[in-house]
């Protein structure tokens, strides 16, 4: 009797998916720079002279995820943007809904962000401006299991 085999296609598939995923995130090629599990990057979605906003997209690497904006633990680092331009005023993000993970033995939920996800920054402008100029900072801890890093940040490529 023979043991049934896996088709090739689903195989190849599989590790096709598996190595889009790791090549996303993959080790950085400037010497001295570090691997870092999160991305950002933004765009301004409208002008600032209105009703502005920016949009930040995040994409955090499989398997892991960061601790959301307002963690019900007081010891946990809540993730924390930050946008700068000269004559621009920004206001606080808002953040997607955070998914929930109860942790039994602490006896309190987990709150967190994972895969990708998006946050919209109103902007207002408050004098001479250049959207160019715009930059910011992603702070954030990012976990694997009940592993977590270092406190960390990213620069927003816009």
């Amino acid at each position: 009797m023979t043991k049934p085999v896996r088709p090739l296609s689903a195989l190849l598939a599989t590790t096709l998916a598996a190595a889009l995923c790791a090549a996303a995130f993959a080790a950085p090629s400037e010497p001295g720079a570090k691997w870092k599990p999160v991305q950002a990057d933004a765009q301004w979605i409208s002008s600032p002279k209105g009703k502005g906003a920016v949009a930040v997209r995040f994409a955090v690497a499989p398997g892991w995820e960061i601790t959301s904006d307002s963690p019900i633990d007081a010891d946990a680092f809540p993730c924390e943007l930050t946008l700068r331009s000269k004559g621009i005023r920004f206001a606080a993000p808002r953040w997607p809904e955070p998914s929930r993970t109860p942790i039994p033995e602490l006896g309190f939920d987990k709150l967190w962000f994972g895969g990708k996800f998006e946050a919209v920054v109103p902007a207002k402008a408050v004098g001479a401006y250049d959207t160019a100029a715009t930059t910011g900072v992603f702070r954030y801890q990012a976990c694997q299991g009940k592993m977590c890093l270092a406190p960390d940040s990213v620069s927003v490529a816009f």
